[in-house]
């Protein structure tokens, strides 16, 4: 879905709704980035408590 967004985010003509769109595509991909981190650090965890 963010994919589908970015190719609106060079539809629009509206510099507000640009920025809008491209600050939150910033703060999903921000999420996004954090919870692939977190995935990949419980296994580590996982395998010091063994």
């Amino acid at each position: 879905m963010a994919s589908m967004i970015y190719v609106d985010l060079n539809r629009t003509d509206d510099d507000s709704e640009r920025q809008k769109i491209r600050e939150a595509l910033l703060e999903y991909c921000k999420l996004d980035t954090l919870a692939m981190v977190m995935t990949w650090q419980e296994p580590g965890k996982i395998a010091e408590m063994r």
